[in-house]
């Protein structure tokens, strides 16, 4: 997003019309953030781009989380690798091939890593990404996996709608730290959260991927379910702070 509109009770407010500012906070994010509470957005103006000229998926899967993150490190500091790389835990990783019919393949498979390339120039950048990610322990498992993370991806929100339904809690959070501190923040929350739950008298799952990538470090994505048998939100409250 580029530019905004915004209609509100003092007046309308004409947003991004220059490339680029450093004069103060962005208001654009402000009011994109915001969810309506400072304004109605009446126009938009967004950038767009080609569409790519080719788009090649691969999937990855490693020992464990570990070496996976050391993977995605990797990648994230040199530069110039996959549209899209993405990592599931073991756990998650399970979860996803049961959904498919081969949990014998995800008790074996670890961690999981899907990558998507788009553009013009695939082959240079995912001949790097290749180098560095056998480096760090990958073994590459052909696009099938990574095919059908695409086409499934926004499956999620009706599945968790069918596991309400049926009296599964079910939520995400998300937070994001360096690559020396991701282990241990990974640890922390997923312990404070089984923990959280087991002290409610609830039985959990918890998974975790990383969903975005930075040079200093990373994402961490956890999706958690769990058996409550009470009023879920005092719970949750509870066992998220």
């Amino acid at each position: 997003v580029t530019g905004l509109r915004v209609a509100t009770p003092t007046g309308d407010l004409e947003l991004g019309r220059a490339p680029g500012s450093a004069a103060g906070p962005d208001l654009i994010r402000l009011f994109l953030g915001s969810e309506g509470i400072f304004g109605v957005i009446t126009e938009v103006r967004v950038r767009v781009h080609p569409v790519p000229a080719e788009r090649v998926f691969e999937s990855w899967s490693f020992p464990d989380f570990a070496h996976g993150v050391d993977g995605l490190r990797r990648v994230a500091q040199h530069g110039a690798g996959p549209t899209v790389i993405r990592l599931s835990d073991e756990a998650e990783t399970a979860v996803g091939l049961a959904q498919v019919g081969r949990i014998g393949k995800a008790i074996a498979r670890g961690a999981s890593v899907v990558t998507v390339y788009e553009g013009d120039d695939i082959d240079a950048r995912r001949a790097r990404t290749t180098a560095l990610l056998r480096a760090a322990g990958g073994t590459s498992s052909g696009a099938g996996d990574a095919e059908e993370w695409a086409a499934g991806r926004f499956d999620g929100p009706y599945l968790r709608d069918s596991l309400l339904d049926a009296g599964v809690f079910c939520e995400t959070l998300e937070t994001a730290t360096t690559w020396t501190g991701l282990a241990t923040l990974k640890a922390a929350v997923e312990t404070a959260l089984r923990e959280g739950f087991r002290d409610a008298g609830a039985r959990s799952t918890v998974m975790c991927h990383v969903s975005h990538v930075y040079p200093t470090g990373a994402s961490l994505y956890f999706t958690v379910l769990a058996g409550i048998r009470s009023d879920p939100l005092p719970v949750w409250t509870t066992v998220k702070a």
